[in-house]
């Protein structure tokens, strides 16, 4: 079902591919810019007492964070041909590909999010085939798509609920003025490899017909026939 941040950390672990994640987008308005210029704040603590190494990195990541926060500050109608979503980094943070090891400090968790999780790359280096179907939401689908878009895994069943991103601390609260409700929605996008949107479920390699609420019996007759087929 998804709903777990670690996604991105053991996806790394079942391969020794080098992962690139998904890229980021928002939506534009005082919810991100915060998000993006409270980061950019805390780098910029971290690099006034970090080593000259460091300082540097730390400098260049919190730039493009103010890069960022200017994109979810600037307006935009798209009526007129403006993007409504800005982009800005990976669904792991400013950096969208690194090993456990490559960033050390306390700052790790927040440019590299898998590192908030202690792993190791290519744990498994044998064949990965990860089982989907409809009630595969969320997070659950950010780990299918990573290693589909690496090609480091081969995903069979049917196609994923399609939660995509979700809301981020809170999400972005939407009133509607005339009924006096407030509206609670995704307010993030994972893009995919090829530029489409995750919210589209992730599809499979190897389709299978079965449902979600099918048996476990019948499950398993269904994959069968589907990798005799492949054979």
């Amino acid at each position: 079902g998804g709903g777990s941040e670690w996604a991105e950390a053991v996806a790394r672990t079942l391969t020794p591919k080098r992962l690139r994640s998904e890229r980021h987008g928002f939506v534009r308005g005082p919810h991100w810019a915060k998000i993006w210029g409270d980061l950019a704040a805390r780098l910029r603590g971290w690099a006034k007492t970090a080593g000259p190494d460091d300082r540097a990195k730390l400098a260049a990541w919190a730039t493009q964070a103010d890069a960022a926060q200017h994109i979810a500050q600037t307006s935009c109608d798209p009526r007129t041909g403006c993007e409504w979503l800005g982009k800005a980094g990976y669904a792991t943070g400013l950096v969208g590909d690194a090993g456990p090891d490559d960033i050390d400090g306390p700052w790790e968790a927040y440019i590299f999010s898998p590192g908030q999780h202690p792993y190791h790359e290519g744990v498994w280096d044998g064949p990965v085939i990860v089982l989907v179907d409809q009630e595969t939401w969320s997070a659950a689908e950010e780990f299918a798509a990573l290693l589909q878009d690496n090609q480091a895994a081969t995903i069979v069943g049917a196609r994923t609920g399609g939660a995509g991103c979700g809301h981020t601390w809170g999400g972005t609260p939407t009133r509607l003025e005339r009924i006096g409700a407030t509206l609670e929605l995704p307010d993030c996008v994972r893009f995919r490899a090829d530029g489409s949107n995750e919210v589209s479920g992730v599809i499979p390699d190897t389709l299978i017909g079965w449902r979600a609420n099918d048996s476990t019996a019948l499950k398993l007759r269904l994959l069968e026939q589907a990798l005799d087929s492949q054979r």
